[in-house]
């Protein structure tokens, strides 16, 4: 049963997606330093069944934090959306062999890698 952590890209996805959140020049250095501040990991774990059945299932327990939470909470509501939703992309099977993810370590997700 293959496990891969995606938490870097989960975290690369999230931030880029928020980036133009900010209102203020405080608010983009907040969301600059999250990549740096943030707890947990998602990991996709690849399950194959007696008949080649191939089970994907990821789980997050990512969580960002933030020196100054109260001025950017509605960034990191917005983040933790983001991180479902890659996650939830991230059990989709994609066109490409779980065998090179094996041999490569590098789990990819669909609409993410190429």
């Amino acid at each position: 049963m293959p496990t891969f952590d995606i938490t870097e890209k989960t975290v690369d996805f999230a931030v880029k997606s928020i980036k133009d959140m900010a209102g203020n020049p405080g608010q983009e250095v907040l969301i600059n330093k999250l990549p740096d501040q943030t707890d947990g990991r998602v990991i996709v774990t690849v399950t194959i069944g007696i008949d080649e059945e191939v089970d994907i299932s990821a789980d997050s327990t990512l969580e960002f934090k933030s020196n100054h939470p109260e001025a950017i909470d509605i960034i990191l509501d917005r983040a933790d959306e983001y991180v479902e939703m890659f996650t939830a992309r991230a059990e989709e099977p994609g066109p490409w062999a779980l065998s090179d993810a094996e041999a490569t370590g590098n789990w990819k997700v669909v609409g993410w890698d190429q």
